[in-house]
């Protein structure tokens, strides 16, 4: 077998493996983690606990955002109507702890076995605010005052008030294998458009 069968396989054997939406990479060329992206939109109002649990189903975590450049890169990706009900936008990883004071403490995000603390923010202004009492999970939320797409974040229940949003962010710490076919990959495609 050539070394171009080899990498069609092994991106065939990639690509029949997964049912992912496209997956965006934050290459560290860019000034990010190298960490991969998948925004996902569901037909159907989601809750937060269901999209964290789907999130882990398929090998990542609800996405956490720990700096300005990063919350840019994660909004470039959902800055678009089908990932918006209204004026909410998808889930993140985020969730308040609970019994912690209200209504900014006990912020974390939800990585795996064991949840880091949210440090930076980016909360729209006047949040986050327990309006509705149990407002425990983070999702994307409109501009104050212009109901447009925003970067900012807003705490609401994990159901969405009522079943107000209907995407999620995944993020992915890729393999040292996956990153080798995912570039295998790309290297044939870019040959193969020659």
């Amino acid at each position: 077998m050539t070394r171009k069968n080899v990498a069609i396989w092994a991106m065939t054997v990639l690509l029949a493996s997964t049912s992912r939406g496209a997956l965006v990479e934050w290459s560290t060329g860019e000034g990010g983690n190298g960490h991969l992206y998948e925004a996902v939109v569901v037909s159907s109002p989601i809750s937060w606990t269901v999209a964290r649990d789907a999130a882990f189903s398929k090998g990542g975590y609800l996405v956490t955002i720990t700096s300005p450049g990063e919350n840019a890169f994660v909004f470039d990706l959902i800055d678009d109507d089908k990932y918006w009900m209204n004026t909410n936008g998808p889930w993140l990883g985020g969730y308040q702890v609970p019994g912690s004071s209200e209504p900014d403490g006990g912020w974390r995000w939800v990585v795996d076995d064991e949840d880091e603390a949210v440090i930076y923010t980016n909360w729209r202004p006047g949040e986050p605010s327990n309006s509705n009492f149990g407002e425990n999970s983070l999702h994307f939320c409109d501009a104050p005052g212009t109901h447009a797409r925003s970067p900012y974040w807003n705490d609401i229940s994990a159901d969405g008030f009522p079943g107000s949003i209907r995407s999620y962010v995944v993020e992915y710490i890729p393999e040292p294998a996956t990153l080798l076919l995912l570039g295998l990959g790309g290297l044939v495609l870019r040959r193969r458009g020659r």
